[in-house]
């Protein structure tokens, strides 16, 4: 007979922060899935700015700040919100010619003439409030508007800029890439009717993936696996929402998309899939096959979408639909050795049609009753059937059936 002690410890445990597995943990330096960060929205304007260009106004800022709440709260069950914000009063920077830009146009200043625009904002709002900012804010949003430059964030790390006009859903993705997540990708096959086709007859493309807030999106929500990587969804029945390996055969799970799910949320099979990272360059002329890629095991993940993201207040969509993406995008890493992207996404089209620029999610997924190919790199392929849908407590049952060459 168990003990009450080894009792408690089958029961899954409350809503605590899980510890992805090694290859799935974002950078050390990354903010904690589980905090209450705070935020910083500084303010800047240009010295050659016309007098009639208008700066972000706080009012504008505020109404951002809480939506950026309300959808970290949602994507992570409760765990990661926004603790705390300021809205800095307007600070004047140099000319925009004087600072590095991104997306600069050929023939500007060289890059050693110019100056981080973040370390003027900053100082300056450290030596007005006598402060050091970057020591008591997670996240310091740079307001610098600039139209026709595009926002963009540091990877991993506290900074991210908002040159173009801003909106909680820019927010939503930059802060991702703070938070260590890549882009969401999707393999465009070039086969009608051929999910996974050979190397020479698909690409990657990048934000490729309509589904989740790092891709192009249609759906803003993250993905199973970027909140796997946060830590808001777990590894083992210990938690009270996890994913876990798939058996052959029927496997059954909700959706991580609902207010709070319980049990498995999704799951994956290992496979020889070939997927390189040097399939981005859409110019195949270029690319150079990675040496033993075709003999690595990648995940294929398995996830229920049934609600239309923040961008439609979370409404339920007109049917479920399931996704597959793959991690493990073998490249050449340090001294020619092999190496795996184990936390960026490719997304599979399951339903491939004659059009391979049709990315909106629908036509990436299964819905109830229909089924998908996905071939390997040896001959053998994984069949995927969605069998059921229970909108009880939106659960999928599927079918998995590995095939012989």
């Amino acid at each position: 007979m168990l003990s009450l002690a080894a009792l408690v410890l089958l029961q899954p445990q409350a809503n605590v922060l899980a510890t992805p597995e090694p290859g799935f943990r974002r950078p050390p330096q990354t903010v904690p899935g589980d905090k209450a960060v705070k935020i910083l929205f500084l303010r800047t304007r240009y010295a050659d700015d016309p007098p009639t260009l208008v700066s972000y106004q706080p009012d504008l800022l505020d109404r951002v700040a809480k939506r950026i709440d309300e959808y970290f709260r949602r994507e992570s069950y409760g765990l990661f919100t926004v603790g705390s914000y300021e809205i800095s009063s307007l600070f004047r920077v140099a000319a925009k010619k004087d600072y590095i830009q991104i997306h600069e146009e050929a023939g500007g200043p060289p890059i050693d003439k110019h100056k981080p625009l973040e370390r003027d904002a900053i100082d300056g709002l450290n030596q007005a409030t006598n402060r050091h900012v970057g020591q008591i804010f997670d996240f310091i949003c740079i307001e610098a508007k600039n139209p026709g430059q595009r926002n963009f964030a540091f990877a991993a790390s506290k900074l991210s800029f908002y040159p173009s006009a801003p909106n909680e859903y820019a927010y939503f993705h930059e802060l991702g890439h703070c938070m260590g997540f890549g882009h969401s990708n999707a393999l465009i096959s070039e086969v009608p009717g051929e999910t996974l086709p050979p190397r020479d007859s698909r690409y990657i493309a990048e934000y490729g993936d309509h589904a989740s807030a790092m891709g192009a999106v249609d759906i803003w929500a993250y993905s199973l696996l970027e909140r796997y990587t946060m830590g808001w969804i777990g590894d083992s029945d210990k938690y009270p929402r996890y994913i876990k390996k798939f058996d052959w055969g029927e496997n059954s799970f909700v959706s991580h998309d609902q207010v709070s799910p319980k049990g498995c949320v999704g799951g994956y099979v290992e496979g020889r899939f070939g997927i390189e990272a040097a399939e981005y360059r859409r110019d195949k002329t270029k690319r150079i096959p990675v040496p033993g890629a075709d003999e690595v095991p990648q995940r294929l993940w398995f996830s229920l979408l049934t609600t239309g993201g923040i961008g439609r207040n979370y409404a339920d969509l007109p049917r479920p639909f399931l996704l597959a993406h793959i991690t493990g995008a073998a490249f050449n890493g340090n001294k020619g050795l092999l190496q795996q992207d184990n936390r960026t996404t490719v997304l599979l089209d399951l339903s491939p049609s004659d059009n391979p620029q049709d990315l909106r999610p629908i036509s990436k997924g299964l819905f109830e009753g229909q089924s998908a190919t996905i071939r390997q790199t040896d001959g053998s392929a994984i069949t995927v059937k969605f069998l059921r849908y229970d909108k009880t407590d939106r659960r999928a049952v599927i079918d998995l059936r590995l095939e012989p060459k």
